[in-house]
């Protein structure tokens, strides 16, 4: 049984989902291409992970209301498949981000260390 929302819901969820990620993308490259050495990829990666996470989230979430996500005979195991997967690779993004973020504050904390 799918989850009742109104028809725009999933469309809308969509485009902004889409709308945040694509201005993060573009604002996130710029600023690391502008700054520390080798962080881009970790940042590429990290996006790359929220992107399937969240196409996995939305097939359990959407599937049977968009042509993206179809309706299968075996709902429960592939809703169980998405969200398995959804975490998984959400866990990946969220260390992807935590190394970048390691890698942007390690020049500072060489600084404030070797200044005292």
């Amino acid at each position: 049984m799918p989850i009742t929302m109104e028809a725009e819901v999933p469309v809308f969820f969509l485009t902004c989902f889409l709308v945040v990620f694509v201005l993060k993308a573009l604002i996130g490259s710029v600023l690391l291409f502008r700054t520390v050495r080798g962080t881009l990829p970790l940042f590429l990666l990290h996006l790359a992970c929220e992107l399937l996470s969240f196409w996995f989230v939305m097939g359990v979430l959407f599937r049977g209301r968009m042509e993206l996500f179809p309706r299968t005979i075996e709902l429960s195991i592939d809703n169980s498949m998405g969200i398995g997967l959804f975490g998984v690779f959400w866990f990946l993004s969220v260390c992807f981000l935590l190394a970048l973020v390691g890698r942007l504050i390690v020049p500072f904390l060489k600084k404030s260390s070797s200044a005292h």
